[in-house]
């Protein structure tokens, strides 16, 4: 077996390690943006639950109206947040498993990093293996069309 064949199997495999742990941490993500769900029922339940004077045993007052809809507010901003990284993370997967965009993996991996400790990690592991000439290879050519060459030639060259 020569070099470039035991690095060839060896890129194979990180390559689709990578797209399993970038679906596993985009499933993950998903499932904890379903808390910000816990968020917005307690908001809405202080906007819909008429409270009474007597219930406060120190004569305070309700808590203001604007509590429910920073609750919702928080809510909602956070899930939008983290379902949109969810899905970035899952089609990084899937980018990797078809060994297509390889930018847009490299930035996702490059946010992963914000998320500490298995975020880090994450996106350590992508910038080490995308960023291997071996592995840029796989990816193919870029552009529109992948025979085409980045900037023309001198004219009447061709």
């Amino acid at each position: 077996m020569t070099e470039s064949e035991r690095q060839g199997i060896i890129d194979q495999e990180h390559l689709r390690l990578l797209s399993i742990f970038y679906w596993v941490s985009g499933a993950f993500t998903a499932f904890l943006s379903l808390f910000s769900v816990f968020y917005i029922g307690l908001g809405l339940l202080f906007l819909a639950t008429p409270f009474q004077q007597q219930l406060s045993p120190a004569g305070q007052g309700p808590p203001p109206v604007t509590f429910g809809w920073l609750m919702v507010g928080f809510g909602l901003i956070f899930f939008v947040f983290a379902a949109t990284f969810a899905t970035l993370k899952i089609l990084a997967g899937n980018w990797t498993h078809k060994r297509r965009r390889r930018v847009p993996c490299l930035v996702i991996g490059g946010i992963s990093c914000a998320l500490v400790p298995f975020g880090t990690l994450l996106g350590v592991f992508t910038f080490i293996v995308l960023l291997r000439p071996s592995v840029s290879r796989l990816f193919g050519p870029r552009g529109p069309e992948a025979g085409a060459p980045a900037v023309p030639g001198p004219p009447g060259a061709g």
